[in-house]
């Protein structure tokens, strides 16, 4: 079972998912042109995966790791209650409001699509987060002060009013590493100097 513990991803738990006939794995049509061949994976049978005769089985082994990329199926998901130790999640969806009951000890997320404003209260109940990675579309200053109170590192994609934006109405008193990855071209270095000034000035307000 160390062996399981020590994956350096999911892939195989979504292997072990079709070898067990609870998910089929397609080809995804951007990678046939790629020598690198990338795979979507979709369940099989009943839309509850728990129901599935195999089910009990996964569980004994995904129950081992720490990290997983919650991409197969939403239904997955919910049936999902066995990995007490998960400590990473990659999500290519919006979070939802139950998400933080996945467990307890969750200290990393990644949300791979342009995240609205609203799912960001969503993430600020996960008591343990530390690490937090997001792609960032308008963001609603309404929504009010969300407080990330063991957050240490965030890494931000998107334009730089939206980082200014986000920045400020997050309170993460123990923010210690600030990453910004700005989808803006063509501007001057005053300007990027003024948008800097802006984003650290949210951050140390």
């Amino acid at each position: 079972m160390t062996l399981w513990r020590r994956l350096p991803d999911d892939k195989p738990l979504a292997d072990l998912l079709c070898a067990l006939g609870i998910a089929e794995r397609h080809c995804t049509p951007d990678s046939l042109a790629d020598s690198a061949v990338d795979f979507s994976y979709t369940l099989c049978g009943p839309d509850d995966p728990s129901a599935h005769p195999n089910w009990r089985r996964f569980k004994e082994y995904a129950a081992y790791s720490s990290g997983r990329t919650w991409g197969v199926v939403s239904p997955l998901v919910r049936a999902f209650d066995s990995a007490e130790e998960i400590e990473r999640i990659r999500i290519p969806m919006q979070p939802w409001e139950d998400m933080h009951t996945l467990g307890d000890r969750v200290c990393h997320v990644e949300v791979i699509p342009e995240i609205e404003s609203r799912s960001l209260k969503y993430l600020a109940k996960f008591q343990h987060l530390r690490s937090l990675s997001l792609s960032l579309r308008t963001i609603d200053r309404e929504d009010g002060v969300l407080t990330y109170p063991r957050l240490d590192t965030l890494a931000l994609k998107g334009h730089w009013a939206d980082h200014t934006a986000l920045l400020n109405i997050v309170h993460a008193p123990n923010l210690r590493t600030l990453s910004l990855e700005v989808l803006q071209r063509g501007a001057s270095s005053q300007m990027f100097a003024k948008h800097t000034s802006e984003c650290l000035n949210a951050v140390s307000t």
